[in-house]
């Protein structure tokens, strides 16, 4: 069976009770997660703009702004929420994999569940569906090409849980993914000159994975070879392995993979900010005694957060991707918290006259991604060291349940209209309990008002 008919066929067979519990359990802890982190970012630089440019499209529809708790249309909420989800590179990640499903596959697939009034249960069912794919589509792939890698497979996940939340048949599906090819873009051109586009790329995937569900679900037809044809994914975007595309298809799901950030930057940040925070927790080490600090990272690290720190044109986006900035933030004020990635902090000359102090080696014999990272710290009398090899948050070192709850409270006093206690707690139950609620019709609007 060709690769796209094998997956449409999964995917429309595959039933909530074949879901391990362990999927089920991920896929509340993300939903919450990027519930918390899109509400905490929907103040950040690029978002009221996306708002205002879709504004036309405001009380149509029935899928929720997170921000506000407004309706409009499921493709405008894919896309406003999809934004916030990204705008502090606070989401979620498949650390090995290197890709953010959920900032994808939940704008989509809630905006429809909304729509349509599906259950809790449809909605965990197309989550865990959507990241399994998208992740898998990443492992198949291995590095990229300069694609990014989140959106150019994401867009298929996000598809496949727009398909799910629309009823598609095994033929709407492959419509669905032959049309979701048709609007597969993202390139790492956008992080790499530190633009806003960054956070947006995430956002049109979720936009353009309604607009397929919603198109094949009108009849119109897609590529039927989305993956495999000589104009499919593993052709023009990048080469896969097919066996790890399909290993354990249906009986593994990657979403128990995924992991849940500790620190609001780019992975490839967090192995260095956590050896500073360990350093300073430690140590006597204070940043007017700084003589000297340098960071040993891999090349991959080197690519997305290595270049000299320069916040003159996006401070916050520059911020969120250099280590230079991490590593002088922690130094500076002892954590890194959602505060650390302000405008107003990342443009802050202290930071910026220690950041630049910071020198970069890089590890070309390191093999994995996002770890290792060694920072060492001089001061007139000491040295100090510290060396991390699990990112905090990943399958190897996870936050507990407790510590992913107490991140969603501080998300929700964080953004433009800061929740109460009270109110956050009654989200969180609510997505706890996901699984008993028949309706998700009128879910969010209240539970989200400013």
């Amino acid at each position: 069976m060709a690769i796209t008919d094998r997956l449409s066929e999964h995917l429309t067979k595959l039933r909530y009770e074949d879901l391990p519990d362990a999927a089920v359990h991920a896929a509340k802890r993300l939903i919450l997660d990027t519930l918390g982190v899109a509400r905490a970012g929907a103040g950040e630089p690029g978002c009221a703009e996306i708002t205002a440019a879709v504004a036309n499209e405001e009380g149509i529809g029935r899928s929720t702004i997170w921000a506000n708790g407004k309706l409009t249309s499921a493709p405008a909420a894919a896309l406003i929420n999809g934004t916030a989800a990204a705008a502090l590179d606070y989401d979620s990640l498949h650390f090995k994999g290197v890709t953010h499903p959920e900032i994808i596959t939940l704008p989509a697939a809630l905006a429809l569940a909304e729509q349509e009034n599906r259950s809790g249960r449809d909605l965990i069912l197309a989550v865990v569906a959507g990241g399994d794919l998208t992740n898998r589509i990443a492992l198949s792939t291995g590095r990229s090409s300069g694609w990014f890698t989140t959106t150019i497979a994401g867009v298929f996940g996000a598809t496949a849980a727009s398909g799910l939340m629309l009823g598609l048949d095994k033929l709407g599906m492959r419509d669905a993914l032959g049309l979701a090819l048709c609007q597969c873009s993202g390139t790492m051109q956008a992080v790499l000159e530190r633009s806003l586009a960054k956070r947006m790329q995430s956002a049109f995937a979720a936009r353009n994975a309604v607009y397929a569900a919603q198109f094949a679900k009108h009849g119109i037809n897609g590529p039927v070879e989305a993956f495999e044809g000589p104009g499919g994914f593993y052709t023009v975007f990048e080469p896969g392995n097919v066996d790890i595309l399909f290993d354990g298809l249906g009986q593994r799901f990657e979403i128990v993979n995924t992991g849940i950030k500790k620190f609001s930057s780019c992975a490839c940040n967090h192995a260095a900010i956590e050896a500073t925070c360990r350093l300073i927790d430690a140590n006597p080490v204070k940043a007017d005694d700084v003589k000297s600090i340098n960071v040993t990272i891999t090349p991959f690290m080197q690519q997305l957060v290595g270049a000299p720190f320069d916040p003159s044109s996006n401070p916050q986006v520059a911020a969120q991707f250099s280590v230079q900035y991490s590593i002088a933030s922690v130094l500076l004020r002892r954590k890194f918290g959602l505060d650390n990635l302000t405008p107003q902090r990342a443009q802050d000359p202290e930071v910026f006259k220690l950041a630049r102090r910071v020198k970069i080696e890089v590890d070309q014999n390191a093999t994995e991604m996002l770890t290792p990272a060694t920072v060492r710290i001089e001061t007139a009398n000491h040295r100090f060291e510290e060396t991390v090899y699990a990112v905090p948050g990943s399958f190897d070192a996870p936050l507990s349940d407790a510590e992913v709850t107490a991140k969603f409270h501080d998300c929700m006093k964080f953004g433009p209209a800061a929740m109460s206690d009270a109110r956050a707690e009654s989200l969180a139950d609510a997505v706890a309990g996901l699984e008993k609620i028949e309706r998700l019709g009128d879910f969010l609007p209240k539970r989200m008002a400013a």
